[in-house]
């Protein structure tokens, strides 16, 4: 089954707010992960530092 009529110029500018939405999903997603390596990083260096499920529980 395919399309009856294909604009492609119509369809790149009702696809263009979706596909800027997906690429800002992704880039928040890898800051947000960027973020947890750091701050696990950050966490190793102290020995004595508290489990976070170890909070939790608390």
């Amino acid at each position: 089954m395919s399309a009856s009529e294909t604009n492609i110029e119509k369809q790149k500018t009702r696809h263009r707010g979706p596909l800027v939405g997906f690429a800002f999903a992704l880039f928040w997603a890898g800051a947000l992960f960027l973020g947890l390596l750091i701050w696990t990083a950050y966490q190793s260096d102290e020995p004595t530092a508290e489990s976070p499920a170890q909070v939790l529980s608390d």
